[in-house]
């Protein structure tokens, strides 16, 4: 089980924040999009993943065109 995470460059929550999928498991080699919604979105810097099995990352925000 893989959750996503909006984060600050301090690496605070970023709240209110909705994502397509919360929790989400993923097998070799497939890939899955993932979309946050959050108002502060400004305020975010990466997303990170973490959880079960898994180890733990961070991603820079890419805001939709």
């Amino acid at each position: 089980m893989i959750r996503p995470t909006l984060r600050t460059a301090a690496g605070e929550r970023v709240l209110p924040a909705y994502a397509s999928h919360g929790y989400f498991s993923l097998v070799p080699g497939e890939t899955r999009r993932v979309t946050i919604e959050s108002p502060a979105l400004a305020s975010a810097t990466q997303v990170t993943l973490d959880g079960r099995n898994v180890a733990p990352s961070a991603l820079p925000v890419r805001e939709a065109r």
